[in-house]
């Protein structure tokens, strides 16, 4: 016969009452204090637990945010399921233990708060604390918020803590490693070599152990690799050793396939480089990452980097070490392209200079033959007593306006050269500048009238003289007004000069062919030319304008331009009234006169002259 079936026992049913009402909820530490045998702890069995604790661990247990419960003297462990985290491995059996034992390594950090907490009776609040913690089988730099509130007994005397904490690694440890970034950043934006980024770099890292406990860089060329910067290291690797050749790292693997790889055991020879690491552990692991886009560039670059081993390799860590890197590799870039940048820049500034060296001896090369020539072709033409053949005198008066305008640019390029060197000769003084410009415009009536054009020359009293160099401002006029004529078939010219505030401005408008729009920004550059302008004449240097503008900026002024297809051109150039803008060492007494070169003059004159077609005269009688 089978034993009877024995009654439920009431006492059970009792006792899991209790239990429910003392530990509630469906969480799993609910279930696991319900199931633990509390009289082999510190605390004893639940029926003496005091009134306050019970309350205590009823409200821990409903608090959805992370919540432990220290009691006694002893700070034994309660928590809910949302403060796990805080022990890691040593869950579930810290519960029930005593602080001193489940978080020792600690002890030296949050003992003193808590005892304050139970002697006190005063609640305690720290943000970002650091606290160390073995929670996965290694020491780690932990940061909490913590709330310590004190929890009263029975007896209205502190009988234990009730806890209220927040992890804020992630926030703190994100925090501190974007400002090394960004420090990275700003501080290797502001050099202009690579080497100096090398250097900025090892002095940012290397205050920065705490994430980066020691980097090398090293630049992979071929088959060999150099190492170009180091931080965190005590000692720096001997010259042309296994480490400063990057023989002991997978260097050309990483550059070659992009990804990052692990190395899980540095040298042993690498802790004398070391010295003491992070929190007095020496890194045992590195991380290899690769700093260049592509692997067949010629020059590539990896970071080799040291891991703290009180932070865990998860993929924040990694994350930042690639951004770190990326960092760099954008910094190094960067340089390199404005060090090229940079060197191309010096290449054609001496260039430029060899160039404007070669205008300046070939000018004076051939402004000698060519003063020698002008001499002896102009006593023939106007020799009287020996006159020249008709057909001889033609022949010579072309020869000799080809080497006045020949002379003409070579004297051009020759000033040209002095400005930009810095050694235009000009001597400023005070001119009625309405009077000069009024007569330098005269000159260009004749031209004017016999190629049928308008010539308005409208040069009102300024009020006062106007401090020039009248050969500079000679210069200015003639040239804009030869490139008008050269470009106006029909219509007019107009030059005007006015007094606008503090500045005279002086406007030469014509109704030529105009300028497109793509080239007016380039008007005023060294031998530009508009392509497939309409003119009188293609010739050129395409140095008139640019002249025109280095004379002005020499007084202080500036030029502008208007100009539509069709509609013709305007060209201003305004400069400033008074004299404390020029060199004082350039001005002139105002009683003082400068000659001025004849031959300037002829010479622009005849030039536009000699673009107008002769009027063929009436044909001979047949014989």
């Amino acid at each position: 016969m089978s034993p009877p079936d024995l009654p439920p026992d009431p006492m059970a049913n009792l006792k899991e009452d209790r239990l429910e009402k003392l530990f509630p909820g469906p969480s799993q530490m609910a279930g696991r204090m319900r199931a633990k045998d509390w009289s082999r702890t510190l605390l004893g069995p639940v029926e003496q637990w005091p009134q306050s604790l019970r309350t205590a661990v009823s409200v821990m247990l409903a608090a959805p945010e992370p919540a432990l419960i220290y009691w006694g003297r002893e700070l034994v462990v309660l928590y809910n399921d949302s403060a796990r985290f805080m022990l890691g491995t040593k869950h579930p059996e810290g519960l029930g233990v005593s602080f001193k034992v489940v978080f020792q390594e600690s002890w030296t950090i949050l003992g003193p708060l808590l005892e304050r907490v139970l002697d006190t009776g005063e609640a305690v609040h720290h943000e970002n604390l650091l606290v160390p913690l073995e929670r996965f089988g290694f020491m780690e730099d932990c940061y909490f918020t913590f709330a310590f509130i004190p929890t009263r007994g029975d007896d209205a005397e502190v009988g234990g803590i009730f806890i209220i904490v927040t992890d804020t690694t992630a926030q703190v440890l994100g925090a501190r490693r974007l400002s090394l970034v960004r420090e990275l950043s700003l501080r290797t934006a502001l050099r202009e070599t690579v080497e100096g980024v090398f250097r900025t770099a090892e002095d940012v890292l290397g205050k920065s152990t705490a994430d980066v406990p020691f980097c090398l860089l090293y630049e992979l060329r071929a088959e060999r690799a150099r190492l170009v910067a180091h931080a965190g290291l005590a000692q720096a690797p001997e010259e042309g050793g296994d480490l400063a050749e990057g023989r002991v790292w997978p260097l050309a693997e990483v550059a070659s396939s992009r990804h990052e790889q692990l190395i899980e055991q540095l040298p042993e020879r690498f802790a004398t480089l070391l010295g003491e690491g992070a929190g007095g552990q020496l890194p045992t692991r590195a991380l290899a990452l690769s700093l260049s886009d592509a692997a067949e560039q010629e020059s590539r670059l990896v970071l080799v980097v040291g891991l703290n081993p009180r932070i865990a390799l998860g993929d924040d860590t990694r994350s930042f070490l690639r951004l770190l890197a990326r960092q760099l590799a954008t910094s190094i870039e960067s340089t390199r392209a404005l060090e090229e940048k940079t060197r191309r820049a010096a290449q054609l500034a001496e260039l430029d200079r060899q160039k404007t060296r070669f205008f300046a001896n070939v000018s004076h090369e051939l402004r000698t033959p060519l003063t020698l020539m002008l001499g002896p072709l102009e006593d023939a033409l106007t020799d009287l007593r020996e006159p020249l053949a008709g057909s001889q005198h033609q022949r010579v008066a072309l020869v000799q306006r080809g080497a006045v305008r020949l002379l003409k640019l070579v004297n051009q390029l020759l000033e040209f050269t002095r400005l930009e060197t810095g050694r235009a000769g000009a001597r400023f003084q005070p001119v009625d500048l309405a009077r000069l410009t009024q007569e330098l415009a005269g000159h260009f009536e004749s031209a004017a009238h016999r190629a049928g054009l308008t010539l308005s020359v409208d040069c009102a009293s300024l009020g006062e003289p106007f401090w020039v160099d009248p050969e500079a401002w000679e210069r200015i006029v003639f040239n804009l007004l030869s490139n008008a004529f050269k470009f106006t078939l029909e219509g007019g010219l107009t030059v005007r000069l006015r007094r606008e505030g503090d500045a005279g401005v002086l406007s030469v408008r014509d109704t030529g062919t105009g300028i497109p729009l793509e080239a007016q920004p380039r008007l005023f550059q060294r031998f530009f030319r508009v392509e497939g302008a309409q003119g009188r004449s293609f010739e050129g240097s395409g140095i008139g304008l640019s002249l025109v503008q280095e004379l002005t900026k020499l007084h202080g002024g500036e030029v502008g331009v208007w100009s539509r297809p069709g509609e013709g051109s305007e060209f201003t150039v305004r400069i400033p009234r008074g004299h404390h803008h020029l060199p004082s060492e350039r001005l002139a007494s105002e009683s003082s006169t400068v000659a001025r070169d004849a031959f300037q003059r002829d010479s622009f004159v005849q030039e536009v002259e000699g673009w107008i077609p002769e009027v063929p005269g009436p044909l001979p009688p047949p014989p």
